[in-house]
């Protein structure tokens, strides 16, 4: 490694990719759109995080949101998915869902976690931030036609709660 003089270090790759890049300029401008291609072709999830947002809004008023928020409207349970695998976190979260709503819960907590982790890139000597996948897919689980029938909807948690890493998710109540 070579000292750039400031805090951070220049491993050898990165002064390899600096010599091509003055070396042959054409060479890393056809990379950068290679890379605009692969991001354009990965924007599932971006449409997720636009649904996720639509449907919290859509699907709770204002009022309600705050109330809950505020502590007014109480939590009833919770149930936290951090540590599972995708298929794992759908289908506890749906029988905890159920269950909720066959129990008469109004207001109850899932936590997501943030996601987030720093992703090494084996080709590369830098990191990448990965995305929270189940947060990614909660409000599209929530919008099944498992679910629908249960969930009125939901929004974000506030800090106490859980912050970004956590949604406050209203039931339905139970008509037999």
């Amino acid at each position: 490694m070579i000292n750039s003089g400031g805090n951070k270090k220049i491993t050898k790759d990165d002064l390899n990719l600096w010599l091509e890049a003055v070396s042959d300029p054409s060479a890393m401008v056809s990379s950068a759109e290679n890379k605009k291609k692969s991001l354009k072709s990965h924007s599932s999830t971006s449409q997720i995080m636009r649904r996720a947002t639509s449907f919290s809004s859509r699907a709770i008023d204002r009022n309600t949101a705050r109330a809950i928020r505020k502590g007014k409207l109480p939590i009833e349970d919770k149930i936290d998915l951090h540590g599972k695998t995708l298929e794992e976190a759908r289908v506890d979260l749906t029988r905890f869902l159920m269950q909720s709503s066959d129990k008469g819960l109004k207001c109850v907590l899932a936590i997501t976690g943030k996601g987030g982790r720093f992703v090494s890139d084996p080709n590369s000597s830098f990191s990448i931030r990965g995305t929270g996948v189940i947060k990614a897919q909660l409000p599209t689980w929530l919008e099944s036609k498992e679910l629908s029938p249960v969930v009125i909807g939901s929004t974000t948690a506030s800090q106490r709660d859980g912050g970004d890493g956590a949604r406050y998710i209203l039931l339905r109540k139970v008509r037999y």
